[in-house]
């Protein structure tokens, strides 16, 4: 996932000077797509961490 998200950055960094518009639309879509990305996935790593920790106090009472 992370490997295509550097890909794309490269293909919209590397048409820049030809489409003033894509600088824009590269922007508004793939940095924020990437940061809430990360933070889904840590946020889901949390959720996981406390429904392991509250499944298995329930099986060992």
């Amino acid at each position: 996932m992370m490997v295509f998200f550097q890909k794309n950055k490269k293909k919209c960094i590397g048409s820049l000077p030809k489409k003033p518009f894509f600088l824009h639309h590269c922007s508004l879509i793939f940095f924020p797509s990437s940061f809430f990305l990360f933070f889904l996935l840590y946020d889901h790593v949390i959720m996981m961490a406390f429904f392991l920790l509250h499944h298995w106090s329930d099986f060992f009472s």
